[in-house]
């Protein structure tokens, strides 16, 4: 229904494409076409896989080289988003290294590190002191 939405939303804009992209498995098995975008948006999404490593390289595998990730993300576990998601299904999905059993949120930290050991370099990112202190905007660039 989102990618619907979408559609409709901006059927003026001819270069827009609107497709289900499960961040989780290969895009080529997804037939994306690799190496082909300049600019991927993700907001409050990617923490919610269960491997952060995986889903950031299959994101990566899209960006052209030099390519951008804008990624919007909550940095700061608070105990009332487990009281509101912790009942789901995947909240707690994770497998990876970067995070531990208590959520699925990475900090700002864990997230520069897990971004650069994928070869996606942080090239700005909001202040600490920004009126959105509990989560980040991290604009990233593909390495060469």
């Amino acid at each position: 229904e989102f990618v619907t939405k979408g559609k409709t939303a901006f059927t003026s804009f001819s270069c827009s494409n609107f497709i289900v992209f499960d961040v989780e498995n290969e895009p080529c098995l997804q037939e994306l076409p690799t190496n082909s975008f300049d600019i991927i948006i993700a907001a409050n999404v990617l923490h919610a896989t269960a491997n952060i490593v995986t889903t950031l390289l299959n994101v990566k595998k899209l960006l052209k080289p030099a390519g951008i990730l804008i990624l919007y993300e909550l940095t700061t576990n608070y105990p009332f988003l487990d009281l509101t998601f912790g009942l789901l299904k995947d909240w707690h999905n994770d497998t990876d290294q970067y995070r531990n059993y208590l959520s699925p949120l990475l900090s700002r930290k864990q997230w520069k590190n897990v971004l650069k050991s994928v070869g996606l370099s942080v090239e700005a990112l909001t202040p600490k002191t920004s009126v959105l202190s509990s989560q980040c905007v991290f604009v990233c660039k593909k390495n060469k």
